[in-house]
């Protein structure tokens, strides 16, 4: 059975960063929309480079396990 990605609102995001939840936001838009604005410790992983290999790069194996 395939897992689906649950779709949060950013009013559910900020009161999970709010209160320290240890989460990873991942803005994957390209490079210089993120460096114009972004949310403050989000890290940027551009759409065109999101899979499995560049995820585990950046976040280490466990990425996403959790």
């Amino acid at each position: 059975m395939k897992e689906s990605i649950r779709q949060i609102s950013p009013r559910e995001i900020h009161e999970f960063i709010r209160q320290g939840a240890g989460i990873q936001l991942v803005d994957v838009r390209s490079g210089d929309e993120y460096s114009n604005q972004h949310v403050k410790g989000s890290s940027n992983l551009p759409l065109d480079r999101l899979n499995s290999c560049s995820i585990s790069e950046q976040f280490g194996e466990q990425a996403g396990k959790e």
